[in-house]
């Protein structure tokens, strides 16, 4: 592979050298050598590093790019027919008052050239969902409807399915009562965003005394992944005057899957329930690879970005001396 791109490089700087010899607009040349070296990188990111060399590429980078303008991050996943389906969500996540009802549209988008048939389900009773199949061109909505019948959070997933390969969209709804008197905020530290099986994780728990008088309130922590099954549970309680504030440690059971969990704090008083719950993802932190690491399995990235470098210094150093 090294020999054959050092071959190619060698091939091209002569080219480069033939030709601003021989042209006297060499900044045109220039120019236009520059736009299609960008179109060769986004093919590169769009069709090498996916195993999709059809147009394909095309509309995904358009896709991506257009999202990261926007701020929005979407997930991306491919079928086995190398054909895209992206989700406007990452998570769901919804309040609402005990016996309330509540909808949320969440946007899907062909980003291929072929239509799309797209399977949906969700894994909550509580969870009505406006269509369950249907053939995607473009883009479409599916509205969400959820009720909260009885207090509590309700933690599941919505299933997307293209053929045999599935992404999902995890679901949080915190149904409280309609009066609440003490209620709950989760924080986690950005080191604590992505942890591993094993480890401790450090959440920071706010407690806020709405009612304005001390009382002995029960607090309940537990640890659920997004089919509802708990990995942990802890009650505790505590004497809540003021606002207070204080950091909760957790230690992620040995046996957890890589994926994500939900962290829920219950805070109830009398008839109050007031909930709060954080999304934990439980995966392998790259953030922690050594820089051999990251070079070892970033390193044709680094060697395109190194060769565009180059190029740019020749074109400017050629055409600089065209004008001697």
């Amino acid at each position: 592979m090294i020999l054959t791109l050092a071959g190619v490089w060698i091939i091209f700087i002569n080219y480069i050298k033939y030709i601003f010899m021989h042209m006297k607009k060499g900044w045109l040349f220039a120019g236009i050598t520059i736009i299609f070296l960008i179109i060769g990188i986004v093919f590169y990111f769009g069709a090498y590093k996916r195993n999709d060399y059809s147009l394909n590429a095309v509309k995904y980078c358009y896709g991506v790019l257009k999202d990261k303008f926007y701020g929005v991050y979407v997930r991306v996943f491919m079928d086995k027919n190398n054909r895209y389906l992206d989700v406007n969500e990452v998570l769901v996540k919804l309040m609402i008052k005990e016996g309330e009802n509540i909808e949320k549209n969440i946007g899907v988008r062909n980003l291929g050239f072929d239509s799309l048939f797209v399977r949906v389900d969700d894994t909550l009773q509580d969870v009505v969902l406006d269509r369950s199949e249907f053939e995607l061109f473009d883009q479409a909505n599916i509205k969400l409807n959820f009720t909260g019948t009885s207090k509590g959070v309700y933690v599941g997933r919505l299933n997307f399915r293209v053929n045999d390969d599935e992404i999902y969209l995890p679901l949080i709804f915190e149904v409280e009562t309609k009066n609440v008197d003490f209620d709950v905020n989760i924080d986690v530290a950005p080191e604590y965003t992505i942890s591993e099986p094993g480890e401790q994780v450090i959440l920071t728990v706010r407690l806020f005394n709405l009612i304005g008088e001390k009382r002995n309130v029960d607090v309940e922590y537990s640890l659920v992944d997004t089919d509802g099954i708990s990995y942990y549970s802890e009650k505790e309680s505590l004497i809540v005057g003021e606002d207070i504030g204080y950091d909760k440690s957790l230690m992620l059971p040995e046996n957890l899957h890589y994926g994500e969990y939900v962290f829920v704090v219950k805070v109830t008083y009398e008839d109050s329930l007031g909930v709060g719950t954080y999304l934990l993802y439980v995966d392998r932190d790259d953030q922690r690879d050594t820089y051999y690491d990251v070079i070892k399995e970033n390193w044709m990235n680094l060697v395109v970005l190194f060769i565009l470098l180059v190029f740019v210094v020749l074109v400017i150093f050629s055409y600089r001396r065209s004008l001697v």
